[in-house]
């Protein structure tokens, strides 16, 4: 039951992110998290629906709306870009290090607030990742491992 709860506030997050008229998120974020990852997909300019996409490690130490911890497995996750966050340079396929935050309120919503590239040849942990991209339907809590 928990899983199923976690699973709806979650999908509320991602329709929160992906939505074109909703305003961005307000106050200081629930929590930030940094991990490393490959772009999958750029925001594509003059499209409000397109969103950074990136197959991140595993974070393991994610709290989920109630505070619980909720390890979120290695996945591709769709996200808001913040602002003054450049995406100059960055191509798909990149190894990248960033941090992102999330808001559960007075509005769920999810944005990269710092992203950097890292060397070509940096080792990832992408096996747990599910190999689906969810086009920022994040699955947070939803087991990925088949």
């Amino acid at each position: 039951m928990k899983a199923v709860a976690l699973f709806a506030a979650l999908t509320l997050l991602a329709l929160a992110a992906c939505s074109e008229t909703a305003p961005p998120p307000r106050g200081e974020p629930s929590a930030s998290y940094e991990t490393r990852g490959v772009i999958k997909a750029l925001p594509v300019a003059g499209d409000p629906k397109s969103e950074l996409r990136i197959l991140h490690e595993a974070v393991p130490q994610f709290k989920a709306a109630d505070g619980s911890v909720e390890p979120m497995l290695s996945h591709t996750m769709g996200m808001g870009v913040g602002k003054g966050v450049s995406l100059e340079g960055l191509k798909v396929g990149d190894p990248v290090a960033f941090t992102f935050a999330v808001w559960w309120k007075p509005r769920p919503g999810i944005e990269v607030t710092r992203i950097a590239k890292l060397p070509a040849d940096t080792e990832m942990d992408l096996a747990a990742g599910d190999g689906h991209d969810h086009h920022g339907h994040d699955h947070h809590g939803h087991d990925h491992a088949h």
